[in-house]
């Protein structure tokens, strides 16, 4: 059976933007920390020039430098030798022997070494290769809408979320992540609509921090209604229904996402 890929390469000018100020970031650490090797470096004398560049080829394997390209030039130098101990006799000429040293350059690899400039740019697959049945234009927005998506089920991936699963059959834990994500389509839902009614009525809510907010989570919505209490009596053909703890801002919540038959307060059944 054959599988056609469609593979779309797209250049954002934010990434891009995004990227380039990270790379100037890495570019300046690793100068930084090049700098200071090589200048260790520098310092060390070699018996011979196979000793030194031994050395210039253990330096260039451990810094591993991603954006610079290092030479290193071997040069002899005179150095005095140690002087013996004890007082030496007047006129004594210094006595030098020859060192070998590391003289490095780094130079920063140019842009123009790619083919591409691969700044901003990234590649989506589909298995939708029909563009009539989805637009370049689509796919690109159903992989940005994917964040939304990926963030309302973040803790899902999370280990304190899904590892305490006490259940041996894997039908049975089939089930249980079902059930998992149909919750959370219905906590993604309660979070879109208390949104858009709040978009159009042109309002903000208090959240949990007691600060105004026109974009609240589903979980901060339902962390304010944890304190509220109902309780329901039924007496023959009468229900009565009484609720406690709420406050000015749990009844505009209340009335934004119409809720009041949830707490019995329009008498829908009859209930006071």
């Amino acid at each position: 059976e054959s599988v056609f890929w469609r593979y779309l390469v797209v250049h954002s000018t934010q990434l891009a933007r995004q990227r380039s100020q990270t790379r100037e970031r890495d570019i300046t650490k690793e100068r930084k920390n090049l700098s200071k090797i090589l200048e260790k470096a520098g310092e060390i004398p070699f018996a011979c020039k196979a000793d030194a560049e031994k050395m210039a080829k253990t330096i260039s394997d451990v810094a591993k430098a991603q954006f610079h390209m290092l030479g290193f030039v071997v040069q002899t130098r005179e150095i005095p030798l140690r002087k013996p101990r004890g007082r030496q006799p007047k006129n004594t000429q210094p006595q030098l022997e020859t060192r070998f040293f590391l003289q490095e350059t780094v130079t920063e690899i140019p842009r123009s070494i790619f083919s591409y400039d691969p700044e901003g740019m990234f590649v989506l697959l589909t298995t939708i290769p029909d563009r009539r049945e989805l637009s370049d234009m689509q796919v690109l927005e159903a992989y940005k809408g994917q964040q939304v998506v990926e963030i309302g089920f973040n803790w899902l991936k999370g280990p304190l979320a899904v590892a305490p699963v006490f259940l041996k059959l894997p039908s049975r834990i089939d089930v249980l992540g079902f059930v998992y994500l149909v919750s959370m389509f219905v906590y993604a839902l309660v979070q879109r609509d208390l949104r858009r009614e709040i978009k159009k009525r042109g309002v903000r809510i208090v959240d949990p921090c007691q600060q105004r907010t026109a974009n609240p989570t589903a979980r901060a919505l339902f962390k304010l209604f944890e304190g509220v209490d109902r309780l329901v009596v039924k007496h023959e053909s009468q229900t009565y229904a009484q609720v406690r703890f709420l406050n000015p801002n749990l009844l505009e919540i209340i009335e934004i996402m119409n809720w009041s038959h949830l707490y019995f307060f329009e008498n829908p059944r009859g209930c006071t």
